[in-house]
């Protein structure tokens, strides 16, 4: 930054050269101008972008939700940050063009929990394992069913490219637990306005407090919708 002091040309304004003028509180300043970054468009480029984009999205999602969030923070796995973590580890596991079932809302090497998710319009069954129940023996506290629902291919002009939600159920522990019924919709999720869903479930043990070790791996599906 530079001042201009007796300026024989009077006040100068704009640009000249690699120096851009500005006129502010009764000086002629001088600033040298940005460089501008160049942005690849190759398709390869394009493409990259938009799978981090896609990737970030998620993660904010992933991140908005304080139990999530709390475990990918103390997850010993290389980042920074609940957020830096879920972006690198889910990076790689995103498409071009969309989210997949390969992508994760928990870090690997939980429990292996849920074996299937199904819905009928607003309401969704969540299926567990044979021997989800030995895990819950001598548990005394509720358990946390976490959903995140990911809308894509869009039918529509005007919407969106993708949309994404989340809930959350408590359920009471019991003798057995073999399909859990989640109805979504106060959510107001508009299946019709696209072809194709993607659900991501996991359960987190004692009733969802951020300092919980316990938890499942995440599972996937992908639907067609109605």
């Amino acid at each position: 930054m530079a001042f201009l002091i007796n300026n024989i040309f009077g006040r100068i304004t704009g640009s000249l050269g690699d120096k851009v003028f500005r006129f502010r509180y009764g000086k002629t300043i001088a600033y040298k101008k940005p460089v501008k970054q160049k942005v690849s468009k190759s398709i390869a480029s394009t493409q990259a972008r938009k799978q981090f984009a896609l990737t970030v999205a998620l993660a904010k999602k992933i991140n908005s939700i304080p139990a999530l969030a709390a475990i990918w923070r103390n997850a010993k796995i290389p980042g920074t940050s609940a957020y830096h973590k879920i972006i690198k580890h889910n990076n790689k596991l995103t498409s071009v063009d969309s989210l997949t079932v390969n992508n994760i809302i928990l870090p690997k090497g939980g429990y292996f929990s849920i074996t299937g998710v199904s819905r009928i319009e607003d309401k969704i069954t969540i299926s567990f394992a044979n021997d989800f129940n030995e895990l819950l023996k001598n548990f005394d506290y509720d358990i946390n069913l976490v959903v995140i629902i990911y809308l894509y291919k869009k039918r529509q002009w005007l919407t969106p490219e993708f949309m994404l939600f989340d809930h959350i159920v408590s359920i009471k522990v019991q003798d057995a637990i073999y399909d859990v019924g989640v109805d979504l919709t106060s959510l107001n999720i508009p299946f019709k306005k696209y072809n194709n869903s993607i659900f991501y479930a996991a359960v987190l043990f004692n009733g969802g407090d951020t300092k919980m070790k316990r938890y499942s791996n995440t599972f996937a599906r992908a639907m067609e919708n109605d």
